[in-house]
């Protein structure tokens, strides 16, 4: 079970200069998910930590009840099957990582896959889209996302750094909007390249301060805020979703495993809660 951090982080939605802007921290959050995982390696707590900052940001083009999802696979000779990351505009966070037990991590390995984008409302898909994946820079599979899926202008800086056994993640999103001017982009492209190269403000500046840093390198009066808030660590898994999961698989294999085993046991790969159903509770299920 996830045990949210006291610490807070803290993110900002925007607009200015005909642009849409989000800037988060997500490191208290990334804190709690990674502790509920523990055997995840550098590799791969790394790869997370990305995926949960890039979910958060695309989470700020869609409105406030939908759900957007993450999911990168890898080809079959990666040792990683995939990873999987949860998020709202609220900034409620949950990820996994999925191993394959068959194959043994080789660093030599050129590892390419699939980048997967999902939106969800109510439990109902809503929207996919699918783009090709390469590990080498995380964000440019991002930016050929936005490109290829939002068609829209986008500036984005994703920061992800582990310092004395903590993971710190920040990133930052500037969009284009409709109507915006010639004028407007390229002001906003030249004031991005110059807060890109802001490695340590980036990582280690507080929030604010990092506002109006940002602020200066666009040469705008001000960063209109719509919404700020915080990222938590979030599972919204319950014992009716996993009672779902069981009728998928069919009354046949549940009374199966009951039988064996003398119940059914299901964990939640995202925050490690196990729902365990005996046989009377299977027989409702399927009743």
């Amino acid at each position: 079970m996830i045990q949210p951090s006291k610490e807070q982080d803290y993110f900002y939605y925007g607009i200015t200069a005909g642009h849409r802007y989000c800037l988060v921290d997500i490191s208290h959050a990334l804190e709690d998910i990674l502790s509920v995982h523990p055997q995840l390696g550098d590799d791969a707590a790394f790869l997370l930590s990305n995926t949960l900052v890039g979910v958060f940001l695309i989470s700020d083009l869609v409105k406030q009840d939908t759900k957007v999802s993450m999911q990168i696979s890898f080809l079959e000779n990666s040792p990683i099957h995939s990873v999987l990351a949860y998020s709202n505009r609220s900034g409620e966070l949950k990820g996994s990582v999925r191993y394959r037990e068959d194959i043994l991590e080789d660093p030599e390995l050129e590892i390419t896959g699939v980048l997967k984008v999902f939106r969800w409302k109510e439990g109902e898909l809503i929207y996919q889209s699918f783009t090709s994946f390469s590990p080498d820079n995380f964000e440019d599979n991002i930016r050929n996302y936005l490109r290829e899926s939002e068609q829209l202008k986008s500036h984005l800086k994703i920061s992800v750094q582990k310092v004395e056994g903590k993971w710190y993640a920040r990133g930052l999103l500037l969009q284009a909007l409709p109507g915006v001017s010639f004028e407007e982009v390229d002001q906003v492209k030249a004031g991005f390249d110059k807060f890109y190269l802001r490695d340590e403000e980036f990582m280690h500046q507080e929030l604010p301060a990092l506002m109006e840093l940002l602020k200066s390198d666009l040469n705008v009066p001000a960063l209109e805020i719509l919404q700020k808030g915080s990222p938590i660590a979030k599972c919204d898994c319950s014992r009716e979703k996993i009672a779902a999961v069981i009728l998928s698989l069919g009354e046949e294999y549940a009374e199966e495993v009951v039988r064996d085993e003398g119940k059914m046991e299901l964990t939640c790969e995202f925050c490690n809660t196990s729902y365990i159903f005996n046989q009377s509770d299977i027989d409702e299920i399927f009743s």
